[in-house]
C-alpha cells in the first residue's frame, strides 16, 4: 500500500472524514506533507507495545513528552489530545516539551530541536547528580 492509499484509508476510516473531504485535504499536499505521511506509513503502530506504566512511573530517569501545538484537521480533538497529556503526567511524571511549529510529528518537523532535547535529555550526569 502506497503512503497515499494508506493516508486515505486513515483518514477515511480511523478519523472518519468523508472521502471528498479527504481527497480534498490531501490535494493541498506538499513535499513536506508527503514525507509525513511516508514516514507515518511506515511506523509500527505504538499502540502495540506492552508498558509497564508502574515500573515506568517508579523509574528515576527523566521522562518526556513531546507534543507538537499544531492540531491536524483530521485526528484527535483538542481535548482529548489535552486529557491524554494530563494523564500521562499525572500518571508517569512526565516533563511536557511543547515544538510550536509542529503539529503531530515534531521529530521530522523540527528534526534538529528535537535532537538537541533528546541529547540534553541524555547528557551524562555529574557525579553524584541525581536524574
Amino acid at each position: 500500500m502506497t503512503a497515499g492509499a494508506w493516508s486515505r484509508h486513515w483518514l477515511t476510516t480511523v478519523a472518519g472524514l468523508p472521502e471528498e473531504a479527504a481527497a480534498g485535504w490531501m490535494a493541498g499536499w506538499g513535499e513536506r506533507e508527503w514525507a509525513l505521511a511516508e514516514v507515518v506509513h511506515r511506523e509500527r503502530w505504538a499502540g502495540d507495545a506492552e508498558v509497564d506504566v508502574a515500573a515506568l512511573a517508579a523509574a528515576g530517569f527523566p521522562k518526556l513528552l513531546v507534543v507538537g501545538a499544531r492540531s491536524a484537521p483530521a485526528g484527535p480533538r483538542r481535548e482529548l489530545a489535552d486529557a491524554l497529556v494530563d494523564a500521562l503526567v499525572r500518571r508517569l511524571g512526565v516533563e511536557v516539551v511543547v515544538f510550536e511549529g509542529s503539529g503531530h510529528l515534531p521529530q521530522t518537523e523540527e528534526p534538529d530541536r528535537f535532537n538537541d532535547l533528546l541529547r540534553a535529555t541524555w547528557a551524562v550526569p555529574e557525579p553524584g547528580a541525581r536524574w
